[in-house]
């Protein structure tokens, strides 16, 4: 999202995008050390608590099936069962 958003309302042009962005990296070099270790600090710990946002997320919903994929696996074993004599042996 963070990619898209700038990207639309740049109306898809690298160049607007890009012609947008300069004066804010020239106020960025400009200005005092103290500025750009506060901005560069503040980014840091934003692109963290994203991605300890989604680590946590993936950590959390990844080990548990979906009752779709549990269903699915009921199904499969039920007619492997009844279908144990038909299927080929395997090579």
């Amino acid at each position: 999202m963070a990619f898209w958003v700038p990207l639309v309302l740049a109306s898809f042009n690298p160049v607007v995008l890009a012609s947008d962005l300069i004066p804010l990296l020239q106020d960025f070099v400009n200005s005092n050390p103290e500025v750009q270790a506060t901005t560069l600090s503040t980014l840091s710990i934003a692109w963290a608590s994203v991605g300890f946002f989604f680590l946590i997320f993936d950590f959390v919903l990844t080990p548990f099936k979906s009752p779709y994929e549990y269903e699915a696996d009921v199904y499969m074993k039920a007619w492997e069962q009844l279908n144990h004599d038909q299927l080929p042996a395997k090579v």
